[in-house]
């Protein structure tokens, strides 16, 4: 089982390799407690088109760095195979709209207002050019919404923080270093007492599960690596900008939970040994070195659904489907001009 009172920020177990760049483009590295920490951003990603195994796999092309995001856990657990994808530096394809809302929103309202685009057309290259100034005033609306709720909140607070540098912590237990990155952070109370405040704003419509788990993820990494010096209460705030039916609404939906600065509750061990649990998965894969390519509605909506060759494989099959239907329609439809033919020629020859 795991033990939180033996887990640290710092490097405990000499055999697991701290900094395993996973490819080329990926070899930064920074110093965290006397050692070496493996960077997560790719600075330069590649493309590539992954060839499947028979058993439905693709194959991990390097070793694993041990990092771990909570998006990384939320790929894995949808498909292993996009996750290694994303992992290993694969470069996506085009973004849907959504996740082009979503990224120009959280761009701008992390600059100043006076450094803010005015035409944020420019950050919406992979909307449809038809679409585009539509969104376009989705995207100036929203992003007023998230900058307005975010002057509250620091008018109320200190050492506000909006996208902060990544969160980093060793957990000792699944041997891997934990990233974390929420839009904002700062330290912040009420009357009941001071925490620590961390924001997560979502300019999607639904409502997932996901959500509330980032969350948690975020602050068991603020929890265990003390951000911003801060030891108690940990605030966690999921800032919904939009309905269930996708309106901006006029006020943000914010979704709150508490976590505790010294002893975690019984379903809070729960959720964190849930997260352990997926990333041992994770580890047996990558010692495995194949991924599963899983196929479903997600693949819709993944960055990777053009080089992916499970997806590439049923495109074909239903390109080869359409052109055995329109052939089978062109067949019906000479075979009956033959035998309008014939009856005519027949009627002729009667005649």
């Amino acid at each position: 089982m795991f033990d939180m009172t033996n887990q640290t920020n710092t490097l405990l177990d000499n055999s697991v390799e701290p900094c395993s760049p996973t490819v080329a483009e990926a070899t930064v590295t920074e110093i965290v407690n006397g050692e070496n920490k493996p960077a997560k951003q790719f600075k330069k990603r590649t493309r590539r088109v992954r060839e499947m195994n028979s058993d439905g796999t693709i194959s991990a092309l390097s070793a694993w760095t041990r990092t771990v995001s909570i998006s990384d856990i939320h790929r894995f657990m949808e498909c292993p195979g996009a996750y290694l994808m994303w992992a290993e530096g694969d470069k996506p394809g085009e973004r849907t709209v959504g996740d082009a809302i979503g990224q120009a929103v959280h761009n701008e309202i992390a600059k100043p207002e006076n450094e803010r685009l005015t035409d944020v057309t420019k950050l919406l290259k992979s909307v449809p050019e038809t679409e585009r100034a539509q969104v376009a005033e989705q995207v100036k609306t929203l992003i007023a919404k998230a900058a307005a709720a975010q002057d509250r909140d620091e008018a109320r607070s200190e050492n506000t923080q909006k996208e902060p540098e990544p969160m980093v912590w060793f957990d000792s237990y699944t041997k891997t270093w934990w990233y974390a990155k929420p839009d904002v952070m700062s330290l912040s109370g009420d009357s009941k007492g001071r925490y620590l405040l961390i924001v997560d704003e979502k300019t999607t419509k639904g409502r997932r599960r996901n959500h509330s788990s980032a969350a948690f993820f975020f602050a068991i990494v603020a929890r265990e690596s003390k951000a911003l010096g801060f030891t108690g209460t940990i605030k966690t705030v999921i800032r919904y900008l939009r309905d269930f039916q996708g309106n901006i609404l006029e006020e943000p939906m914010e979704d709150s939970r508490f976590v505790s600065g010294r002893a975690l509750n019984e379903r809070h061990e729960q959720e964190l040994h849930g997260i352990q649990a997926t990333i041992k998965k994770m580890d047996e894969t990558w010692e495995s070195g194949r991924f599963a390519l899983r196929d479903g509605g997600h693949c819709r909506g993944c960055q990777f659904r053009m080089s992916c060759p499970k997806n590439r494989e049923w495109l074909e099959a239903r390109q080869a489907e359409r052109l055995a239907a329109e052939g089978a329609r062109a067949s019906v439809a000479n075979d009956g001009e033959t035998v309008e033919t014939q009856v005519s020629g027949n009627q002729l020859e009667a005649a």
